[in-house]
């Protein structure tokens, strides 16, 4: 059983970009003050851990990952001591903060890259890889925004060289085999990750380093292992659950959890459904990409860099509906801690006429009328424009949603709700009951006192089950979401509508 210190493994993580939440100071960009006026929400939403975007100073040529400055607050998003005070507000609600660190590039304004330009004996000249030719990227390893860049090298005409950047040419990378930039050497162990992950829990022995790894599964293990990270955003299960929304079947679920190797002692996967990039599917053979991009992205303008598309999950499927909520409560009902996005728990739709990424950071809906409660401003000072239509403040908002028991917000709560009292579902083994059609996921969590089941139908149709829970599951449940489910002799038989879901419980 895991430490009862490993709170993560319980965690319901919600990822914020702070110049899009809420605006205190009506200069049309969101701020840490509005942030913190914003705390309440998001308890009694159950959220107990903010992923906070990058809100250093930068150029803002990608959403604030270009950073300029790492020890100071972007002056748009307030002073340091309204961070501070952030931090102080949010701890004494019970919520903890994830800070998002860039160390794989630094902005081409950064005081290093601009020394290192201008003077070949600079000695931030070696803290940036550089070459008089460029070699031809190696399998995997070109641009990372294809479309948009079309070489890891560019030429710098004040230093006479090109130098290396996986991302954009404004972010040139950093030279990890530098001594002077981290502790030198060839990186085959992940010996950066490692000093990161002792440094931090050396200091604060219950500190969450979550990473991105959008690998092959095969290649998770070499980062999972217990001394890089304790928790990793699960990029293999979003892309089997996302195909598996698009196609109606539970199949490619199960299959994405057959293939997840398991989480370290100390680790837990990170779930979503979206995050605030695009949505890449590269774990997805080609047909099922296909399929999946055809379903969810129709429009050649939904979709972004060749591998994923640039959508919010509600207008993906079909806006606020049973098909909708079905597929938030699979995400908490996955075994893992449940991410959210801000502005996903009420439904908010993507803009497209923003470019690229942007689809999908329209400042948050507060309220019904002007720019959604979101800012005082002008509308064109606003960081960005309010999506308008059918996903448009006037009908989707949190002011509504919260008063309304019926909402998709007041869902949403509910499910974050039923986590925080299950911790099983991030502690323990998740088993899938057999037998299940394939439009239906049945899973099930043993606990000392209790089994768990969760029912969802991602088909929608009706589907008639005939399951066997065994006798540790006689007689009436207790409903947590949905009606009852009652067995006979431990054998479950139901119809569940199409798009339906059960969340019940059975003492020990």
């Amino acid at each position: 059983m895991a430490d009862a210190g490993e709170w993560w493994k319980n965690a319901v993580i919600y990822g914020v970009d702070v110049a899009r939440f809420c605006d205190s100071n009506g200069d049309g960009i969101g701020d840490f003050p509005g942030l913190t006026e914003r705390l309440d929400h998001l308890v009694r939403l159950g959220v107990t851990c903010i992923w906070l975007l990058p809100f250093h100073p930068s150029t803002n040529r990608d959403n604030g990952y270009d950073i300029t400055d790492y020890l100071q607050v972007d002056p748009r998003y307030g002073s340091f001591d309204d961070f501070l005070f952030f931090l102080t507000e949010a701890g004494a609600r019970g919520i903890r903060i994830i800070l998002d660190l860039v160390a794989q590039h630094t902005s081409d304004r950064h005081p290093w890259f601009l020394s290192a330009r201008h003077d070949a004996r600079s000695p931030f000249r070696d803290y940036y890889v550089w070459t008089d030719h460029p070699p031809r990227p190696a399998p995997g390893r070109g641009p990372m925004f294809p479309g948009q860049e079309d070489t890891t090298w560019t030429h710098d005409p004040v230093a006479q060289q090109y130098y290396y950047h996986r991302f954009f040419r404004f972010q040139p990378s950093l030279n990890h085999e530098n001594p002077a930039v981290w502790m030198g050497g060839k990186d085959k162990d992940h010996r950066i990750l490692r000093d990161i992950f002792r440094h931090v829990t050396r200091r604060i022995p219950d500190a969450l380093i979550m990473s991105e790894v959008n690998e092959d599964e095969g290649s998770l293990p070499d980062f999972f292992d217990g001394g890089q990270m304790n928790a990793m955003m699960n990029f293999s299960l979003n892309n089997h659950l996302l195909h598996a929304l698009a196609v109606g079947r539970a199949q490619p679920v199960l299959d994405g959890l057959a293939r997840l190797p398991p989480p370290p002692d100390n680790g837990v996967w990170a779930n979503f459904l979206r995050n605030l990039d695009e949505a890449t599917l590269e774990r997805l053979d080609p047909d099922a990409f296909r399929a999946t991009v055809d379903i969810l992205a129709p429009d050649q303008d939904m979709r972004i860099f060749d591998r994923g598309f640039r959508r919010r999950i509600a207008p993906m499927l079909g806006g606020d509906g049973p098909r909708l909520r079905m597929a938030l409560s699979l995400l908490f009902a996955m075994p893992g801690a449940p991410l959210i996005c801000y502005g996903d728990e009420i439904g908010m739709g993507e803009d497209l006429d923003q470019p690229g990424r942007h689809a999908v950071r329209s400042p948050m809906q507060w309220t019904r009328g002007r720019n959604g409660g979101f800012s005082a401003a002008a509308k064109a000072r606003l960081i960005q424009p309010v999506v308008t239509g059918d996903f448009g403040p006037d009908k989707v908002n949190a002011q509504d949603q919260w008063d309304d028991p019926d909402s998709l917000l007041n869902h949403v709560a509910r499910l974050s709700a039923i986590r925080l009292d299950h911790p099983g579902i991030g502690r323990r083994e998740c088993r899938t009951i057999g037998n299940a059609p394939d439009g239906v996921i049945a899973l099930r969590y043993a606990a000392a006192d209790h089994d768990l089941v969760t029912l969802h139908n991602l088909s929608p149709k009706p589907v008639r089950l005939d399951l066997d829970l065994g006798a540790a599951c006689r007689g009436e449940s207790t409903a947590l979401l949905g009606d009852p489910l009652q067995t006979q002799d431990g054998h479950l038989r139901v119809t569940l509508p199409g798009h339906d879901f059960r969340w019940s419980r059975w003492p020990r």
